[in-house]
């Protein structure tokens, strides 16, 4: 049997260092302390408290194995009472680990699922929990619960059935979860009472790890998702370091794929796609704009827009106001320009009757 801690007693520490049992409360407020706190946990307060609290699980893991208080040819009966709170000693670390906020996010939660799957395979060596978390028989696991669908079998996705499984299965965790949280309050109350039998005592030990193998596995859940999603936007980092995609290529993509209206660029176009073929993105309106506002004189650019004339009914009385005394003006000094315009608008109205034009479907 491994040997026990004794609770009065230094164990194989020295009189100038601090005593596991100590070391483990401390853990066990500042878990208190981070877990119930409604302040955020990027805090520098709280992300003091979980580099605290890091330090100290790795110094409860150090002097754990020192003293050899766990074995692989023990069960949990023969644990001493006072040292089965001990175990969920790299569950806590994992908690803690994962709240860091400050270095490289993957390698941060990797670290948190290593010390998860540490906890869990401890707790299973121990028979507190029948599953097994090994990447092995993960696997196996996921292939033996796989639903196999008869031949033929249309309207369901292959994968359904297994994700109606996997949420029944954190439903029940969840409600299971419940029950051994409120069962520990319970416990909780009478392991503070001075006079307590060992054996309320060993309950209230093998029901707190109990309802860490059940936040274990939520959390090794969650993990396995933040990793799949890291894993992803690293590749992606990787591909635009590697100048795969530069930000210009970028901005190009996103330009072309946003491009709602079609003016085609030339005559050749116009005639080997017609007018706005919709397979040949050629302009937007605003670039349109923007190269045709570039060509006009500035005398062009000075008067009123249509879109100001639209909105204001005033200002369009008054250009075309302006356009007549421009035109007379022009008339009276016998502007070259504006005399031919005339001659050539009397010359058209002498060769077209007034109501001549297209009288297709006019009966």
């Amino acid at each position: 049997m491994a040997q026990a801690v004794d609770e009065n007693t230094h164990g194989s520490q020295t009189e100038s260092e601090q005593r596991l049992p100590d070391v483990f409360d401390d853990i066990w407020k500042l878990y208190e302390s981070v877990d119930n706190t409604q302040e955020s946990s990027s805090s520098m307060v709280i992300q003091g408290k979980v580099k605290e609290g890091i330090g100290l699980c790795e110094k409860a893991i150090l002097m754990i194995n020192q003293l050899s208080l766990f074995s692989e040819n023990e069960e949990l009966q023969e644990v001493a009472t006072q040292d089965i709170k001990y175990l969920v000693v790299p569950a806590i670390l994992a908690y803690f680990t994962n709240l860091q906020t400050k270095g490289d996010r993957q390698e941060i939660v990797a670290k948190a699922q290593t010390y998860y799957k540490d906890f869990m395979r401890l707790c299973k060596l121990y028979g507190v929990t029948d599953v097994d978390v090994s990447d092995k028989d993960r696997e196996e696991n996921q292939e033996n619960t796989r639903p196999q669908h008869p031949p033929g079998a249309r309207g369901i996705p292959p994968d359904l059935i297994g994700m109606a499984r996997s949420r029944q299965s954190k439903i029940e965790r969840f409600k299971k979860q419940k029950a051994t949280e409120s069962k520990l309050k319970e416990l909780y109350e009478k392991v503070k009472e001075p006079h307590i039998d060992d054996e309320v005592k060993r309950e209230y030990y093998t029901t707190l790890l109990n309802k860490w193998v059940n936040s274990s596995l939520d959390e090794l859940d969650s993990i396995e998702m933040e990793l799949t999603l890291l894993a992803g936007r690293s590749k992606m980092g990787g591909r635009e370091e590697s100048g795969e995609m530069s930000k210009e290529t970028k901005k190009t993509q996103q330009k072309q794929s946003f491009r709602p209206f079609i003016i085609t660029k030339n005559d050749l176009q116009k005639k080997v796609f017609g007018m706005g073929y919709p397979g040949v993105p050629t302009y937007t309106l605003d670039e349109f704009y923007e190269q045709t506002y570039k060509n006009l004189q500035p005398e062009q650019q000075s008067g009123p827009s249509m879109q100001d004339m639209a909105n204001d009914p005033e200002l369009a009385a008054t250009a075309d106001e302006q356009a007549a005394i421009e035109k007379e003006r022009k008339e009276e000094m016998d502007d070259p320009e504006e005399l031919a315009k005339a001659r050539n608008w009397d010359a058209w109205k002498d060769d077209h009757r007034r109501g001549e034009g297209n009288t297709t479907n006019m009966g």
